[in-house]
C-alpha cells in the first residue's frame, strides 16, 4: 500500500499507510520542523538543522548544521531528480538523494 509522510510543529516526522490511516513510524527531531520534502528514498527535514531520514524506517541517515550556530538552514527544500537544494545563512547547498 502507498505511503506518505509528513511533519509537524510536534517535533515528529510521520509516515502513514495511505489506505488504512495507519501510522507507520514516527521520528522525533526534537525541534519543531519548518520543512520538509521526499527525494528518493530520502526524507530531508529542517529544523534549523538538516535532518536526513530514511523514507521506508524513519531512521536519522545523517544530520547537517544541527546545534551549529555558524550555519542555519533558512530556506524551504527544492526537489530536481536526484538532489535536494536548500540555502542558509551562509550559503546554498545541493544534497544526494541516495
Amino acid at each position: 500500500m502507498p505511503t506518505t509522510c509528513m511533519s509537524a510543529n510536534d517535533t515528529y516526522v510521520y509516515a502513514a499507510d495511505l489506505g488504512s490511516g495507519n501510522i507507520l513510524w514516527r521520528t522525533t527531531t526534537n525541534a519543531s520542523i519548518h520543512e520538509s520534502a521526499i527525494c528518493g528514498q530520502r526524507i530531508f527535514v529542517n529544523n534549523l538543522g538538516i535532518f536526513v531520514l530514511d523514507a521506508a524506517t524513519g531512521r536519522v541517515a545523517r544530520t547537517l548544521f544541527d546545534g551549529d550556530p555558524n550555519e542555519i538552514p533558512t530556506s524551504g527544500f527544492g526537489v530536481g531528480s536526484d538532489r535536494v537544494v536548500f540555502s542558509g545563512v551562509h550559503g546554498a547547498y545541493a544534497l544526494s538523494c541516495q
